[in-house]
């Protein structure tokens, strides 16, 4: 019997108005509903403690997605403008480790992400300057057994060099008070039907959109590059000669 197979995953199932603890082998853990798991790690608060923790409005679902660091917010913000994800789940189950394991008895990631093909992402958000020793090993056996059950794993470490800036200032406006309505949609996807620069888009869609305010219609311009529906090189800073297009 190899480390995986000695592993338990524990869940906390809802049902029938409370939470039950619920522990199954890896082979058995694919056949969990995500969707019916209570976090099985709550943050408590303590005077002086030294990390962040809140909620994500996270857009994609139209819920409240919790946090306990900061970075865990940016993954979160990446997460949610990731246009191959439907859910994210914070901290949905733990692992215990086979007895006997050196140094070693539980470990709950951080969030599981589930893509448009269903299939599920675990993943462990730690910036790469702060994975210890202990953290490594933490983090190598979770990926051996999610691959038992069939489960991809990453480490996100932060955002891609360039892409933070941008994409903070886009989350601003993922919320649907920013979708255009359709006149102004079509206006805006027009205006930007090839490269062009954001300032002189924004003109055109103004002209061809009732003289919408600009500063309205610069809201639906960056609602849309939230929403994959206009693209521009994120990898530099936003400005008015940013090249934007429609995707």
């Amino acid at each position: 019997m190899n480390f995986s197979d000695r592993t338990r995953v524990y869940f906390a199932l809802r049902g029938a108005g409370r939470v039950e603890p619920h522990s199954v082998t890896p082979d058995q853990a694919a056949s969990i509903d995500l969707a019916h798991c209570a976090p099985v790690h709550q943050s408590v608060a303590y005077p002086h403690r030294r990390n962040y923790d809140g909620t994500w409005w996270f857009a994609t679902t139209h819920t409240s997605v919790t946090f306990e660091s900061l970075t865990e917010r940016d993954f979160l913000l990446w997460a949610d403008w990731d246009p191959q994800v439907v859910s994210v789940y914070a901290q949905p189950f733990g692992f215990q480790w086979p007895k006997g394991t050196p140094g070693h008895k539980v470990h709950t990631p951080d969030y599981a992400v589930v893509l448009h093909d269903r299939s599920i992402r675990v993943v462990d958000v730690r910036p790469a300057d702060r994975v210890s020793a202990h953290a490594a090993e933490q983090f190598d056996m979770a990926r051996a057994v999610c691959a038992q059950v069939g489960w991809a794993y990453e480490v996100w470490h932060g955002f891609p060099d360039g892409m933070e800036g941008p994409l903070r200032w886009l989350a601003g406006f993922r919320k649907d008070r920013y979708r255009p309505q359709p006149p102004a949609q079509d206006a805006i996807l027009r205006a930007f039907a090839t490269p062009t620069p954001l300032a002189v888009g924004l003109a055109a869609a103004r002209f061809g959109s009732d003289r919408i305010p600009e500063a309205e219609l610069r809201g639906n311009v960056y609602h849309l590059l939230w929403t994959h529906q206009l693209k521009c090189d994120l990898a530099r800073p936003l400005s008015n000669n940013t090249e934007v297009t429609a995707a």
